[in-house]
């Protein structure tokens, strides 16, 4: 038998989990703000 609720937990634990990395990505919040990121020089460490 089928359990119907797990796809839609599923579903509802990815965009959790995928908003909580994004609140951690200072990569997100550039992006957001428009800054094109392949226009970024990084430093080598």
């Amino acid at each position: 038998m089928v359990d119907m609720s797990m796809p839609s937990w599923n579903i509802s634990t990815i965009k959790h989990n995928v908003a909580k990395l994004r609140d951690l990505s200072p990569l997100w919040e550039m992006f957001q703000d428009g800054i094109d990121i392949s226009t970024i020089q990084w430093a080598a460490h």
